[in-house]
């Protein structure tokens, strides 16, 4: 992996069934991600991750999601716990891009993604990848030359 990139990118595989804190029942789809990049012997706390879903990783199809622009896509801990998360970028000829708040990154972390519910709800405006309390500002960049935004002031 590059070691210039800021964010850690995820790694899709099939998971297996897990119960939670949640009801994910509504979502018809489920995959497992780990961050094999991640290699650093420390945890990070709250940290914004790039997660990036294409059709085929995991499972994961754009037209198995029932809601536009990958409104029904959520993200939870194993344990069922959703994640705060936004939608980064929409692409379903291609690859789309979430950034998910991960509550401790280490290079064993798993958490799930669900797709496919008709029925999901917005996501709150509370659940936000970035915490002001935490982070001064979150540029993002990106390879198309569309303006950087301060993460930050996206989320309050």
């Amino acid at each position: 992996m590059n070691t210039k990139n800021a964010v850690i990118l995820a790694t899709l595989f099939a998971a297996a069934s897990a119960s939670g804190a949640l009801d994910f029942s509504a979502f018809v789809h489920k995959a497992a991600i780990s961050f094999p990049g991640y290699t650093a012997e420390t945890t990070q706390a709250d940290f914004p991750a790039l997660v990036r879903l294409a059709d085929g990783d995991g499972g994961f199809t754009h037209a198995a999601c029932a809601l536009a622009g990958g409104a029904d896509v959520r993200f939870a801990t194993t344990d069922g716990v959703e994640l705060p998360s936004k939608v980064a970028s929409w692409n379903p000829n291609g690859t789309s891009e979430f950034i998910v708040r991960i509550p401790e990154l280490t290079a064993a972390t798993r958490i799930l993604v669900f797709w496919g519910n008709a029925s999901a709800e917005p996501r709150s405006p509370v659940m936000t990848p970035f915490t002001p309390a935490t982070y001064t500002l979150s540029w993002s960049f990106d390879e198309e030359g569309r303006a950087n935004l301060d993460g930050t002031l996206q989320s309050r």
